[in-house]
This record gives C-alpha cells, structure tokens and sequence, in this order.
C-alpha cells in the first residue's frame, strides 16, 4: 500500500494473535480493501484522532481495526 507506513510493538502484536488471532500485518490489509468503511472511534479521548476501520484482510476476512 503506497502512501501509509505502519508501525506497531512486537509483543502488543503477539497479544493481539494471543486474543484476536490476527496479526498486525493481516489487519494492515483492510486498508486496501476498497470497500472498506472508516468511522472516527467514538470511544476515543477527544484529544486524540483515532479512527475504526472495517473491511476484507487479504485472508478474506472480515476485520475490524482501531
């Protein structure tokens, strides 16, 4: 994907395959997944941007991303 860089800790990643079975690189798929939909995060602090994405991982996977 041109135009996003991904950056993430390797041990929160290895929690997320623990709980979630998905790893941070599958889930950085769903960005390309042109009919994926992108909402502000309503739980969020309103100090900081963060935003939910859900969409297909390469996997053919429905994922769910914050």
């Amino acid at each position: 994907m041109e135009g996003i860089a991904f950056e993430w800790n390797r041990k929160k990643e290895s929690e997320n395959r623990r709980k979630h079975g998905v790893g941070f690189t599958e889930a950085s798929t769903v960005f390309a997944d042109p009919l994926s939909i992108t909402i502000a995060d309503p739980d969020s602090d309103p100090d900081e941007a963060r935003y939910v994405i859900v969409g297909i991982s390469e996997r053919r996977r429905l994922l769910v991303v914050v």
